[in-house]
């Protein structure tokens, strides 16, 4: 049997620069595929069921690639899929912002996010002086898990078989930045458990 998006026949809409949807939000963890996916889980993105997509089709001035905020995160979708209808998120993302009792508030953001031109880290552990090039680390895995940062976000990256948490302590030319198709200085400071650190 044939399926037709419910809102074929529907006129377009402009939608504002924020969208609000409801829907139910589990950790990525809950996702039947999980294996595949399991890598997002230190990242900014989800898995968003189709009719999310079809929801917002409607809209004539929607903004690709589409951004969301669950709480104070901000998720770009990697992937919208047919056969759920759930939101998987980072479990992180999900144990700071969703309620497990009741379907999610979540703003879809139909705004242009500047796009990063500089990034300033500090990371948590001085394991990370232990990586042969650092700034090349950083660059690579960064636009690989994250499609947005904001300043003063904490963000963890895979490192071999353990993670690194940072804090993006500056981020321009922006408080919020993309960093999809752009060129970033990316710096970092010495890491939280060394010894000037802890004695500032």
């Amino acid at each position: 049997m044939t399926h037709y998006q419910e809102n074929i026949d529907e006129p377009w809409k402009l939608a504002d620069s924020i969208i609000t949807v409801t829907i139910k939000a589990l950790p990525l963890v809950y996702f039947y595929n999980y294996t595949s996916f399991k890598l997002y889980e230190f990242s900014n993105k989800c898995i968003a069921p189709k009719s999310l997509l079809y929801k917002l089709s409607k809209y004539n001035n929607l903004i690709f690639p589409i951004h969301l905020k669950v709480g104070k995160e901000v998720l770009s979708i990697h992937e919208f899929i047919d056969d759920i209808d759930c939101l998987y998120i980072p479990n992180s993302v999900y144990k700071d912002s969703v309620s497990a009792e009741a379907p999610t508030e979540i703003q879809i953001i139909n705004s242009r996010i500047e796009k990063a031109t500089k990034l300033v880290m500090k990371p948590f552990s001085s394991k990370f002086l232990t990586i042969e090039n650092p700034k090349q680390y950083l660059e690579i895995h960064l636009k690989r898990s994250y499609s947005v940062l904001r300043q003063d976000q904490i963000i963890s990256l895979i490192y071999q078989d353990y993670s690194i948490d940072f804090r993006i302590v500056l981020t321009e030319p922006a408080a919020l930045v993309s960093l999809i198709d752009t060129e970033i200085e990316v710096d970092f400071e010495e890491p939280y458990d060394s010894l000037n650190s802890l004695n500032e």
